[in-house]
């Protein structure tokens, strides 16, 4: 790499992370430098120079994208969750916190299993959400599991 890019792009990371207040840990994230280093990798396609502004979509166009690829994941995953449910091949989570300053209740379901050899396969958080105050039954959250659409 030519000498003081590097300077120059360390320099962008620090003035983004102060102006936006933005974590340094998640700018340097493996996330994030993949999503740059495939905004560079486009522009070696291109031959040139990509300006990122006009390649950078809207933030509702993401999460219409983040939304249609969790209803695949979730197409393809639930029936796998459903038969290690029924041969007892996974083992479930609960987190369970509140909001402090809205006084807003959440949990999350996480749920482990192995595959069909035992082998430890995969992990997925399977829903974050609000939640009332009221006892919540464990029957409820069984049936709500097995139920995914």
């Amino acid at each position: 790499m030519p000498g003081g890019l590097r300077d120059v792009f360390i320099d962008e990371l620090a003035d983004t992370s102060a102006l936006t207040m933005g974590s340094i840990s998640l700018l340097t994230s493996p996330a994030v430098v993949d999503l740059i280093q495939t905004a560079v990798d486009i522009g070696a396609r291109c031959k040139g120079r990509v300006d990122l502004r006009a390649l950078m979509p809207h933030a509702r166009t993401v999460v219409n994208r983040i939304d249609a690829r969790a209803a695949k994941l979730r197409e393809q995953l639930v029936p796998r969750v459903k038969a290690a449910i029924a041969d007892r091949r996974c083992q479930g989570s609960t987190d369970m916190w509140t909001d402090d300053q809205q006084k807003r209740h959440f949990i999350a379901i996480t749920l482990s299993f192995t595959n069909e050899q035992g082998t430890a396969s995969e992990t997925y958080d399977l829903d974050v959400a609000q939640f009332p105050s009221s006892r919540i039954e464990y029957p409820k959250w069984r049936a709500a599991i097995l139920n995914t659409p």
